[in-house]
């Protein structure tokens, strides 16, 4: 059989569905994707059997197709990736046919050979209308805000995702490694009648990195829906499927403080800009700075062997003198998904209380101080 595609179009499902393919597997045809299809109907799909992706080409990317039959070939990702991403032509032709698969431009021929697709595993995909509906570029945004603070080699396996939960008309999605909390909510809209989410719905960081790739294609909406063990999100033409990981997320709003009384809005470009200044001065041994609060002035030092720094900026703080211990990566991490002229504001209670920074109403962020 004898199938032209788009290329571009292609080699974009193809890298969308890649991305849930193990690096390392007993399951030698799990480091496939399957390209299925019929007529004018053609996804691609990808999957650990932990998470899966299937990457949906638009009718149009089709430009034809000889045969009746449906098609189901394992394509080896890396290697078609370097060869549709070599190629020139705007579109590319795949003769399958005997074990093997052609591939064709205008001035190349390629042939790579295929292991029998029958025993690649199914990956589910959101049919159903009933589902939770978000604005894309506020949960792109929400899931960047969040994802850093997972952490990916605790053996407490609920701190290894972001937690999903919905609340009146908005979804939170809170992120902890026990040394740091960011939460965030942004609105989203019920569709149907979906199935209640828990209030421990954690879904482990690479479908999140997917999700936030498909955020990227220009979808208006992100679609999902989830169940007691499992998840799927609809971001145009991609869907990602992902069981959910076990373990008790742990109760994020106890940490978030109440009663702190000391608030000053600061700057995220020179607050930002201090604290990557200040690092520069610190090794492997020393990894804290300690950060003033004075009247009128944020001061940033640092101190290791290697030398030290202080570093300034004027601010609106007004409460008495406040010196805290943080690591400064733990700020910079939340910094660095905020545009630079985005206000914050920063409330304090003591040295051995956790420093409070919000954006407004949709983003919490906790950083825990270290020992002096």
């Amino acid at each position: 059989m004898k199938i032209t595609f788009n290329r571009t179009t292609l080699l974009k499902a193809i890298i969308d569905a890649a991305a849930a393919s193990p690096t390392r597997t007993p399951k030698d045809i799990l480091r496939s994707v399957l390209l299925t299809g019929k007529a004018k109907l053609f996804e691609v799909i990808g999957t650990d059997q932990e998470i899966g992706i299937r990457a949906r080409l638009p009718e149009d990317a089709v430009i034809d197709n000889s045969s009746k039959e449906a098609v189901e070939v394992l394509l080896q990702p890396t290697r078609i990736r370097q060869i549709l991403s070599e190629i020139a032509d705007p579109q590319v032709t795949f003769e399958i046919a005997d074990g093997s698969i052609r591939v064709i431009s205008s001035n190349a021929k390629f042939k790579l050979t295929t292991e029998d697709a029958q025993g690649f595993p199914p990956v589910p995909s959101l049919v159903s209308e009933d589902c939770w509906k978000v604005a894309t570029p506020l949960f792109a945004q929400a899931i960047r805000r969040t994802e850093f603070a997972c952490d990916l080699e605790s053996t407490r396996y609920a701190l290894g995702g972001i937690n999903v939960e919905i609340v009146a008309d908005k979804v939170i999605l809170a992120a902890t490694d026990s040394r740091r909390l960011s939460v965030c909510e942004v609105p989203c809209e019920k569709v149907g009648n979906p199935q209640a989410i828990s209030k421990t719905t954690v879904v482990p960081s690479k479908a999140w990195k997917a999700v936030s790739t498909a955020c990227g294609h220009g979808a208006e909406f992100v679609e999902f829906v989830a169940t007691e063990n499992d998840i799927t999100f609809r971001v145009g033409n991609v869907s990602v499927y992902s069981r959910l990981v076990d373990g008790r997320f742990p109760r994020y709003r106890d940490v978030i403080p109440k009663q702190h009384d000391k608030h000053v809005t600061l700057p995220c470009s020179p607050f930002f800009a201090a604290l990557r200044q200040a690092q520069i001065c610190l090794d492997k041994e020393a990894r804290a700075v300690s950060i003033h609060f004075t009247n009128g002035t944020v001061r940033i030092d640092s101190n290791s062997q290697s030398g030290e720094s202080a570093v300034e900026f004027p601010c609106e703080y007004e409460a008495d003198d406040l010196t805290l211990s943080v690591d400064p990566t733990y700020v910079a991490d939340l910094l660095r998904t905020l545009p630079p002229e985005q206000l914050i504001e920063v409330s304090l209670k003591s040295p051995d209380d956790p420093m409070l920074v919000k954006v407004g109403d949709s983003l919490k962020y906790v950083v825990m101080p270290l020992a002096g």
